[in-house]
């Protein structure tokens, strides 16, 4: 590491220098968060899941080395996450209706968090990268999030379109990395002072723009994984300084695991926590503001009603396919979506992804989309139910055709009890609709 970085360190640190440098010898620990949307007996993860992370819940340390290759992953149990970075989400509660934007969103693990904390709201998940922004839907998609809408815009494009609007905002921003380099050696190699500036520059620019997306006491949770003064402790004073918000306690079951903020900015920057690899995880900062002033403003709502002949089609499969149906059918920029309900408003928005995709019409039939088993698998009527070790898994996994006696028609590969991918029923032959972009990329 650079001498520059080291002894800024050691005196952030002081007394607890050494032990930061001897955390840096020793190798990360693995952990999970389960997605609870679906999970709602940890019991089927047995011996996998090793020690409860203790301020969640929810999470867990584990010893699997390649937790990404399991089913369970592949079925969105869980998401594999680094344990301070849960901490930010968990800074301060949430309602289970509020309405959420996570700014810089990919990959995607705190969208998860925060859709389990709020099944009844909804998330707009941001990513303005374009290699990113696929990732994230990847994820979403393989979780089965139903209140998710996924949009690839500017942080000065969303202002322009929500202002006043947001219960809570996420900045998870953009940094220089430096909690991450036990785990990350081209984040060493990156690393620079005018990195770190220019971190910062971008940084304000995007707390800046977020405050003013949220209404009248609205909360806005900033968090970095890095420790220089100038992207955390910096970043809050310059939003301070331009905006009415004001500093908040955190959720006190995060204290043990954190140090307290630098007060050389003001006694109230020991609210704003630090988290360093000798406590908890890697390095993390965040802090919890609320926004003063403001007023709830509405956004137009650009969902809208299908076609007679769209709705006649659709209806009549999904009335033959599903046992009923828990979702409110709309059209958003020529897409088919199923909306979890029909109080949730969305404007005209550069979406990647909008709530959940039902499928399409192909030559007069609907085909539907991977993402609508996902979520609503277990409302099929025709399910075919397997275990994790059943070679017709296998042979699923990988694209193949299998045999087995069911109706004929649109059913879902069930495996463990949790909805895995499409098939079409023809006379006893179910005809594999497994993404081909994701065959072969499961081990049982």
């Amino acid at each position: 590491m650079k001498e520059e970085y080291l002894n800024f360190m050691e005196t952030l640190l002081k007394d607890d220098f050494s032990k930061y440098l001897d955390s840096l010898k020793q190798l990360p620990r693995k952990s999970i968060h389960l997605n609870t949307t679906l999970v709602k007996k940890q019991a089927i993860l047995g011996d996998f899941l090793k020690e409860p992370i203790p301020f969640d819940e929810t999470s867990y340390f584990i010893d699997e080395e390649k937790p990404g290759r399991s089913i369970f992953h592949t079925l969105g149990l869980y998401y594999v996450q680094e344990a301070s970075a849960m901490m930010p989400v968990l800074a301060t509660s949430i309602p289970k209706d509020a309405k959420i934007l996570d700014l810089c969103a990919a990959p995607g693990g705190k969208t998860l968090q925060l859709a389990n904390l709020a099944p009844d709201g909804i998330i707009y998940a941001n990513e303005t990268n374009p290699q990113r922004v696929k990732k994230l839907a990847s994820n979403i998609e393989r979780l089965g999030l139903k209140n998710v809408v996924i949009t690839q815009m500017t942080s000065k494009e969303l202002k322009k379109c929500f202002e006043d609007y947001f219960d809570y905002i996420l900045v998870d921003a953009p940094c220089s990395l430096e909690g991450t380099f036990r785990k990350d050696p081209l984040a060493i190699s990156l690393w620079s002072k005018n990195r770190v500036q220019e971190m910062s520059c971008l940084q304000k620019e995007l707390i800046l723009d977020a405050s003013y997306m949220l209404k009248k006491k609205g909360k806005l949770i900033y968090s970095t994984c890095t420790f220089s003064k100038e992207e955390n402790e910096e970043v809050v004073k310059f939003l301070m300084e331009h905006t009415s918000m004001k500093l908040l306690d955190v959720n006190p079951k995060l204290l043990p695991y954190t140090k307290a903020g630098c007060t050389e900015y003001g006694n109230d920057y020991a609210k704003t926590r630090r988290g360093y690899p000798f406590l908890i995880g890697e390095g993390q900062y965040f802090a919890v503001l609320e926004r003063q002033d403001g007023s709830l403003k509405n956004i137009n709502n650009a969902l809208e009603k299908l076609s007679y002949q769209e709705e006649l089609l659709f209806m009549n499969e999904l009335k033959n396919t599903l046992t009923h149906i828990p979702f409110v059918i709309r059209k958003y920029h020529s897409q088919i979506v199923a909306i979890p309900k029909d109080t949730l408003f969305i404007p005209f928005l550069k979406t990647y992804m909008c709530f959940v995709n039902i499928g399409k019409i192909q030559k007069g039939r609907v085909i539907f989309h991977h993402q609508f088993a996902r979520c609503y698998g277990t409302f099929f009527k025709n399910q075919v139910h397997l275990l994790k070790n059943d070679d017709c898994l296998s042979a699923y996994l990988n694209g193949q055709e299998i045999q087995k006696e069911v109706p004929n028609g649109w059913g879902v590969i069930m495996v463990e009890g949790y909805p895995l991918g499409l098939y079409k029923a023809s006379n006893h032959q179910l005809k594999n609709h497994y993404p081909k972009g994701l065959r072969n990329d499961s081990k049982r």
